[in-house]
């Protein structure tokens, strides 16, 4: 028989034969037109289901085990077969490597093109979709979504290629890896100072000192103020030198913690080496967008001027977080562009849900990674990460090492929809109420299982004030209000759901001995901005910023970024003139300001989110008390209350960062 690989061979001659002739045929004026190399292709793009999916599906929703991969690979490789597809000798025989899969963000090179394919997809629009159904939610529809985000993205990508750093690692790194965020990638080689000559692109206040200074609004997105720059915020050069500000401070930090106790605390031990996140649209930062859903303009105009991931219109409480301990935006785990993971993952996704929802993303309303799936794609990122970093190469750079997982910091903020698709479903407050113990039960499962893969620092957030959105004051205009406003009884289940995860969080410190467990009141801290808008610097707090009709400016059927038609004529649903004093960015999700503020009554921090300082003073003091009990709950305030609930013993700091336990 002959080889897939001689037949396809000759096919893609004779399609060369075929071009080859039809040009000669319309170039009869000039025959030495059209050479063979003209025959050649730079890139492949493929669309289609297991039959050439290299990656798809193993990555972001059920990974093929064992014998999967064994003929050629002698290892599952993402591929419903013993080897290699038709795709594989495809793409050989036109000169390419394997075609990467877009889903997959470890390891993977689109410089010869990218395979949108995922096992059990569709042309239409499926019945059923996986998790809970039998079909991939990549339908063809979403595989061109996906393709005409690929190809604007990588346009943008390769445009910000504009600083030249002179150390070849970096040069390297950057060149493949630039993204949205110019602080992503952390400087490996070192600059004693930075010495700047320009114009006003990077003056950060010769002008404004001396002859011309800037007046309001200028400066209003970064620093609220004119700060000598002539732009609303931070220039390309302030991105440059942040990371040596930041280590200035780390040794400040340091030489004032351990006045307390020299010996007790090294500056290894208050460090974060990595973030993982998990959750939904509260703390998603490209996972949908990347996969299925897009948000569009005027999202991400505060901060990033465009569309950049994230349901608001700026950064979320997992950005400030992040920075808060040192380390740049979270990169999305199912975004493949531009992203680097050296640092830590985010496996969030707008829509998730702790349990598995009842309807799916694109048919249904919810996302299919929900905590469950989130769980199964952690433990692919760190078994992959392990692999692709034996191997070394340039790839093995931009994931954590493996000393970094029992190390990192692993947030958590989810629960807010498994409420939102009781309340959708018509069931009745009770109803919906008695669903929690097993949304808890669920949660505090995934939280097990993750501690099992070597996790020993977990941040939960609680959820919040849900019936002070307008989505659901909105749909649910019966509801008796507070004294704010709010849907009383749908904030009262959440409070219920809150007690509930408290109680959870109490038991797993119990039940888990080395893991220390923070619990982060988000409800208390969100529902002040309802109760006290003026005092934060709000208005409006109940009406959306991006939204249109009624009340609240909130209608589902003319949702942020949309067009609608009113009396005959086309109408942008665009964003409201000043975000920065709304609380509410489009009726489902927060605004930049509210995700970081409020900015009164905290201890100098910018936002509820404490310092890498704040953080490591309440360790070293729970590390250096004594408590005859064997544990302690320390409480302190930022902003609003925050409680640690932490093993406090002799062994503490050793079993915070073993390596497994």
């Amino acid at each position: 028989m002959e080889s897939p690989i001689i037949t396809i061979k000759v096919i893609i001659s004779f399609f060369c034969s075929y071009m080859l002739l039809s040009h000669l045929h319309l170039t009869t004026l000039n025959p030495t037109a059209f050479a063979l190399e003209d025959c050649q292709f730079p890139a492949v793009f493929n669309f289609g289901d297991s039959n050439s999916d290299t990656g798809g599906l193993a990555s972001s929703l059920i990974a093929p085990t064992p014998p999967y991969g064994e003929t050629f690979f002698g290892m599952p490789a993402g591929r419903f077969s013993d080897g290699r597809l038709t795709i594989d000798f495809l793409a050989k025989s036109v000169g390419h490597p394997f075609l990467s899969a877009y889903l997959d963000s470890l390891g993977t090179n689109f410089s010869s093109g990218a395979n949108f394919a995922t096992a059990a997809s569709t042309i239409r629009l499926p019945n059923s979709v996986k998790p809970s159904g039998g079909f991939s939610p990549f339908f063809l529809d979403i595989q061109y979504m996906q393709f005409m985000q690929f190809k604007s993205r990588s346009r943008l990508i390769r445009q910000r290629v504009i600083i030249s750093f002179f150390c070849s690692y970096m040069l390297l790194s950057y060149l493949h890896l630039t993204t949205l965020n110019p602080t992503a990638f952390a400087l490996d080689c070192q600059f004693p100072a930075v010495f700047n000559f320009g114009d006003f692109n990077s003056d950060t206040g010769g002008l404004a000192s001396s002859l011309i200074a800037p007046t309001p609004p200028y400066g209003e997105t970064f620093f609220g103020m004119p700060a000598g720059r002539f732009s609303d915020g931070r220039l390309t050069i302030d991105f440059l030198v942040i990371i040596s500000f930041f280590c200035s401070y780390m040794l400040l930090s340091h030489l004032h913690l351990t006045t307390l106790n020299p010996t007790a605390f090294a500056l290894e031990d208050c460090q974060f080496p990595a973030v993982f996140n998990f959750g939904d649209s509260n703390s998603d930062t490209g996972g949908l967008a990347s996969s299925l859903i897009a948000p569009t303009p005027p999202y991400g105009e505060t901060f990033f001027g465009m569309p950049a991931g994230r349901f608001s219109d700026g950064r979320l409480t997992i950005d400030f977080l992040a920075k808060s301990v040192g380390h740049p935006f979270l990169s999305a785990y199912l975004d493949s562009l531009g992203t680097n993971f050296s640092s830590g993952a985010n496996f969030a996704t707008a829509a998730s849900t702790i349990r598995l929802p009842n309807s799916v993303i694109p048919s249904g309303g919810f996302s299919p990674f929900f905590l469950d799936i989130q769980y199964m794609q952690f433990m692919q990122f760190k078994s992959r990460s392990r692999l692709i970093r034996q191997r070394g190469g340039i790839y093995a750079s931009l994931l954590p090492k493996d000393e970094y997982f029992p190390k990192a910091l692993y947030t958590f903020d989810i629960g807010q929809n498994d409420l939102g698709e009781g309340f959708f479903a018509n069931k009745t407050i009770k109803e919906v109420n008695a669903s929690v113990p097993d949304i808890i039960i669920k949660f505090s499962t995934n939280i097990q299982k993750i501690y099992d893969l070597g996790a020993r620092l977990f941040w939960i957030h609680n959820t919040g004030p849900i019936g002070c959105l307008p989505y659901i004051l909105a749909n649910f205009p019966s509801a008796q209000k507070d004294e704010v406003g709010c849907a009383k009884s749908y904030n009262e289940v959440a409070q219920y759901f809150n007690h509930q995860l408290k109680e959870a969080t109490v038991q797993l410190r119990k039940d888990l001995p080395l893991a220390a467990f923070t619990y982060v009141d988000i409800y208390s801290v969100k529902y002040s901005l309802y109760k006290e808008p003026k005092k934060y610097g709000f208005e409006f707090p109940l009406v959306a910023c991006c939204g249109f009709g009624g009340k609240y400016n909130y209608s589902s059927s003319a949702g942020c970024g949309t067009t609608v038609t009113v009396n005959g004529s086309q109408i942008f649903v665009g964003s409201c003139k000043s975000p920065s004093v709304r609380v509410n960015w489009d009726g489902i999700h927060y605004t930049e300001a509210a995700n970081k503020k409020p900015k009164q009554g905290h201890h100098g921090n910018e936002g509820f989110i404490p310092t890498l300082d704040e953080v490591s003073k309440s360790l070293a003091e729970i590390v250096s008390s004594d408590d005859p009990s064997g544990f302690i709950t320390s409480v302190y305030k930022i902003g609003r209350r925050v409680e640690i609930f932490c093993t406090s013993n002799i062994q503490f700091p050793q079993g915070i960062h073993s390596r497994g336990h």
